[in-house]
């Protein structure tokens, strides 16, 4: 009796023992699932920006561009030497030996420092325009990455609901051909086109997951503070200003703005070039102990490089070509970038015009089924008429879903060439 009531004492220890665990996982599984948000887009792009270990990894590039702009400004440091000769056969030094010690300072009065940093600062500059440029890059990523997975939730949604309606038809069919209204042949053949949409309906569910996965991706790491599918409600398409104002806005595109800072850089970098033919000059001074016994020394020097052999001809040259050789970058980039943002432009109007009229003829395409539905089951239409308007209806759908992804793809290539989202909202 006392074993067995020590064994049941035991259990209850147990149990009592893991409430708290129990409890704390409980409070702080709660906790996670209140921090969670819904996944918008607004969501995924703030999750996206504030942990992207892309983006971290840009802002430390450019700590270390301000660490190398600090560096450049700086004087070389001074330089110590020492030295101690002993006396070994009929010496005339002191009899302690002899000792040495000095300092040597180079002085920049060219302030070719100066230049150095300047030119570092505008580098830096171009670190940091880089970095927008990936902040723009990886949330258009987001946004495209949004799009697909919402297009294909409509792709599930259509295959689903066309299932839905096939295996209701599909119901009177059975009902018609066990009456005797109708042959065999038209529920084998309805039976196949369901088949084949069920497929379709497979199909559609593992693109939606691919696409779940590439949106994972496209956030990174914050994901994990979103929960859900996309949020498509309101995702319409976005406000397309003018051309000539998206041509105004193209001289602000970040890597545009960058290559103009490198371009400064090596123009910096040219008169880096000249001052180092002739930089400045050092300063000495030390002094001695047992030159002869007890004397002691004093002396300054002075250290002044002579631009003979090297003065400049080649590192100015090349500095200066190199600099010539940026501009020329820069303007190139600024003309093609106008020629593909007029061209993406134009795209972009089409595809929308395409997808407006696509989208009209949806509701005929539904007048069409309600009709053949209705005729099949009075008798005067046959199955091969109700199967063909079930194939048009849904393809019609598919064309629709397609025309209106074509036309997102579209805005997203001229958002992406003009360096900045089309959605001011969630930019």
């Amino acid at each position: 009796m006392s074993r067995a009531m020590s064994k049941t004492l035991g259990q209850w220890a147990l149990v009592l023992a893991a409430v708290p665990t129990l409890v704390v996982f409980g409070v702080s599984e709660a906790r996670a699932q209140s921090r969670a948000q819904p996944l918008t887009l607004g969501h995924a792009l703030e999750a996206m920006r504030a942990q992207h270990p892309l983006l971290g990894a840009a802002d430390a590039e450019i700590e270390a561009a301000d660490a190398d702009a600090v560096g450049a400004g700086l004087w070389t440091n001074p330089v110590l030497d020492a030295s101690y000769t002993p006396g070994v056969v009929q010496s005339s030094y002191d009899p302690s030996g002899y000792i040495s010690w000095g300092i040597t300072q180079f002085f920049e009065v060219s302030d070719t420092p100066g230049a150095r940093a300047r030119a570092a600062r505008l580098r830096e500059d171009a670190t940091r325009s880089d970095r927008d440029a990936l902040a723009n890059e990886l949330s258009i990523e987001v946004e495209q990455a949004f799009v697909d997975a919402c297009n294909a939730l409509a792709v599930r949604e259509l295959w689903r609901t066309r299932v839905e309606m096939l295996r209701t038809v599909g119901a009177i069919v059975e009902t018609r051909v066990g009456a005797g209204a109708a042959p065999r042949y038209d529920a084998s053949r309805f039976a196949i086109v369901l088949r084949r949409a069920e497929t379709s309906l497979g199909q559609a569910e593992a693109a939606l997951a691919t696409s779940r996965g590439e949106l994972r991706a496209a956030i990174g790491p914050g994901v994990a503070e979103l929960e859900g599918d996309p949020v498509c409600e309101g995702l319409g398409p976005p406000d397309l200003p003018s051309l000539e104002t998206l041509i105004a806005q193209l001289t602000d595109r970040p890597d545009l703005v960058a290559a103009r800072s490198r371009a400064s850089a090596a123009d910096a970098t040219t008169t880096v070039a000249s001052r180092a033919v002739l930089p400045g000059f050092g300063l000495r001074l030390g002094g001695a102990f047992g030159q002869g016994p007890g004397q002691v020394d004093l002396y300054a020097g002075v250290v002044l490089p002579l631009p003979v052999i090297d003065y400049g001809q080649g590192t100015i040259r090349a500095a200066e070509h190199r600099a010539s050789s940026a501009h020329r970058q820069v303007e190139s980039l600024e003309i093609s970038s106008e020629a593909r943002l007029r061209g993406l432009y134009q795209g972009a109007v089409v595809a929308r015009e395409t997808e407006s009229a696509t989208a009209s003829s949806r509701g005929r395409s539904t007048e069409m089924l309600d009709e053949a539905r209705a005729g099949y089951e009075s008798g005067q239409f046959s199955v091969l008429e109700l199967a063909d308007a079930f194939d048009a209806w849904g393809e019609l759908g598919l064309l629709t879903l397609e025309a209106s992804l074509a036309a997102r793809h579209a805005e997203l290539d001229l958002a992406r060439e003009l360096g900045r989202s089309l959605r001011g909202g969630v930019r």
